[in-house]
């Protein structure tokens, strides 16, 4: 499981921390402490489970449900998605093919 935890700001709701894409990359369930941008990928690709900023009961209590061997394989499943959808390999030829055809 990879932690991905920052305070709890309203300057973090728009970030997507680089180590969210590393961890889907080696399917690692993603434990999300972060609201916003962030919080929309993780769900979107059931990649893990998120809980709110500095709140330490949700903290323990995701810890808990991360662990649970069925859980665990879906957001494996969803890490591997996550990780195909934002491949930086193909997202550069995009940009690549957009600045040549303009």
């Amino acid at each position: 499981v990879a932690l991905v935890n920052l305070i709890k700001s309203d300057t973090y709701k728009t970030v997507i921390p680089s180590k969210i894409f590393e961890a889907a990359a080696m399917r690692k369930p993603i434990l999300l402490g972060l609201d916003g941008e962030s919080k929309g990928i993780i769900e979107s690709f059931n990649a893990g489970t998120c809980f709110e900023p500095e709140n330490e009961e949700e903290f323990i209590e995701k810890c808990h449900a991360i662990l649970d061997n069925q859980n665990y394989l879906e957001y494996q499943k969803g890490c591997k998605e996550l990780a195909a959808a934002f491949d930086r390999k193909q997202i550069a030829l995009q940009v690549l093919e957009t600045i040549i055809t303009d």
